[in-house]
Formats: structure tokens, sequence, C-alpha cells
């Protein structure tokens, strides 16, 4: 008959030292708000929203309800997939032709949500 297997056996164990709650948290913190860490994005997500909007034509300017930068990534939202489609059109040819804003770092990638009824919930 084989031998069983030990039911509690650790195959193989994390070789990092543990980390302190201090340090987690400050990790944490530098990950949800880049602005603090000395980064050139905005403080504010809706200063962000706001001169995107002002470089967008005025029709697509009315279809972007919020933005987000995240990780690199421009995150829009819009109230229909239709919106949606051109605002990330309009963006990624900003964005190639360097008009953005200077908070956003070369190469960021821009993805659109929807959004659809009422307003970003925070």
């Amino acid at each position: 008959m084989p031998k069983n297997p030990s039911r509690n056996k650790v195959k193989s164990r994390s070789s990092a030292a543990p980390r302190s709650a201090a340090n987690l948290l400050a990790t944490l913190v530098r990950r949800d708000n880049p602005g603090s860490g000395g980064a050139k994005t905005p403080g504010n997500p809706d200063d962000l929203c706001e001169s995107l909007k002002s470089l967008l034509p005025p029709e697509l300017g009315a279809r972007l309800l919020a933005a987000r930068l995240r990780d690199g990534e421009l995150v829009l939202f819009a109230d229909s997939a239709a919106w949606a489609g051109r605002l990330k059109l309009a963006a990624t040819e900003l964005i190639a032709a360097g008009r953005m804003p200077a908070a956003l770092p070369p190469g960021t990638r821009v993805l659109t949500r929807l959004m659809p009824g009422a307003g970003f919930r925070r």
C-alpha cells in the first residue's frame, strides 16, 4: 500500500522577510495616492477630468463623466459604449500628438469604462 502524504506539509515558503505594518501602509498610500510621492500627477481627479474636457471637442467633453489615472493607465468614464469608443480614439490621438496634460507620463494606456445613469460613486 502507498504511503499517504503529510496533510500539512509546506512545499514552498516565501523567502521574503516579514514586513512591518507601517511599511505595508506606506506602500498602499503611495499606490493609491500617487500625487503625494512627488510624482507629476494631479492631486484631485476632478482637475484631470476638467483639463481633459478642455482639450476635447465640446461634444466629446460633455460626454466625459470622469477620468482617473492609475498605474500608467488613463481611465475615461462615459455613459454609453459609442461615446466611450469616440473618447478613447480622441484621447489616443491627443497622446500621440503630445497635447495631453503634463501630468500624464509617456506611454500612458487609455482605457474606457461605462458609467450609465447617475454619476460616479467614490
